[in-house]
């Protein structure tokens, strides 16, 4: 990131009257009880928390559930004083969330590109705009309402629009009321989720049209002044919750669990096993062990000379990157390898340390 995305982690918050601008252009079907709104860059919460409380308002019969992701521990705590769900993780690395759960998909991310630590997970040549994009639309349901909160050069790449047209109908454009354009120069895309047994066929007028519109700012209307279009959100269709989990590991939180409840909590990470024992033809090798303590097939509580280790094997994949120069052309070559780690947590010493 730039240096001034850094000091910002890329946080660049919707101000709460553009929030409520935003809300107005939401309306919901006369059936449908449940409606589920997701922000995967929530920060401290207030814009999705602003359009809930319209939503509320107007439908007070109707009930809103509002989901939150947030990296920042700070913005993390106080998003959950206003949201009624919120995790703190990467949204981007560290979440299990259902496919087609939500009704409203509010994304105002980081505007820059990927961080230099996570190459190895995408190309630094892609936006976080894009990637945020990608991944969170499959977490909208069909005819579900998006809400994209980008900077202007966002519709100028032919890849960003062609994902949107792909995916996507009834798309409106508009930008910020002019005194919240001027530093960044956002817009506001609303588009509404294809069903997905719809024949895709490309508009080519229609990205042209997005794209005169990002070289000439004046043809785009004002939010503030704009006709309003409404947008439907459908009802969930999923019953019960969704799934909507972190799988950020946080030692502090499983030490608490620990003397709060004691070695039970081993249970929920290994279960029984059958009393039959398994009797290998060779003694295993180190990276045998690791393999089965990767893969849960062996039981991860160990007591040796009065000390209890509590063991979990994972597997991480390793990139190695190596860059040759042929003439004028630069390759850059990288290779994926699979990497056996085992984490340790001494429940004595009450320190955890990883076994490469």
């Amino acid at each position: 990131m730039r240096l001034n995305a850094q000091e910002k982690m890329g946080y660049y918050p919707t101000p709460p009257e553009v929030a409520r601008m935003i809300a107005t252009f939401l309306t919901v079907p006369e059936k449908g009880k449940i409606f589920r709104l997701l922000d995967p860059c929530a920060g401290e919460g207030k814009a999705l928390r602003i359009i809930a409380d319209y939503l509320f308002k107007k439908y007070p019969s109707r009930q809103f559930e509002s989901y939150g992701i947030e990296l920042d521990a700070n913005r993390y705590i106080q998003a959950k004083e206003l949201l009624d769900k919120v995790i703190q993780a990467d949204a981007l690395l560290e979440t299990r969330i259902s496919d087609n759960a939500f009704s409203l998909l509010f994304l105002n991310p980081p505007y820059d590109f990927s961080k230099k630590e996570t190459e190895i997970y995408y190309s630094s040549s892609e936006r976080c705009e894009r990637k945020f994009l990608e991944r969170y639309t499959k977490k909208l349901a069909p005819d579900g309402v998006l809400v994209l909160i980008v900077p202007i050069s966002f519709i100028k790449t032919a890849a960003n629009r062609n994902f949107l047209i792909r995916y996507y109908c009834k798309i409106e454009v508009f930008k910020f009321p002019e005194r919240y354009f001027l530093p960044y120069k956002q817009l506001v895309i609303f588009a509404v989720k294809k069903q997905r047994d719809k024949e895709y066929t490309y508009d080519f007028e229609f990205s042209e049209r997005l794209y005169r519109l990002s070289l000439d700012v004046d043809t785009i209307s004002s939010l503030s002044q704009a006709e309003k279009t409404k947008f439907v959100l459908p009802p969930a269709k999923i019953n019960g919750r969704p799934l909507f989990v972190s799988l950020r590991f946080d030692p502090d939180v499983l030490k608490k669990e620990l003397k709060n409840h004691g070695l039970r909590l081993a249970e929920l990470f290994f279960p029984p096993q059958p009393e039959e024992k398994l009797k290998t033809l060779m003694p295993l090798r180190k990276g045998h062990i690791a393999l089965l303590l990767a893969s849960g097939a062996m039981d991860g509580l160990i007591e040796k000379n009065g000390r209890r280790l509590l063991i979990k094997g994972f597997t991480e994949i390793t990139h190695d990157e190596r860059t040759e120069t042929d003439g004028d052309k630069t390759i850059t070559t990288i290779t994926s390898r699979p990497a056996t780690i085992i984490r340790v947590l001494d429940l004595q010493e009450e320190k955890l340390f990883e076994v490469r």
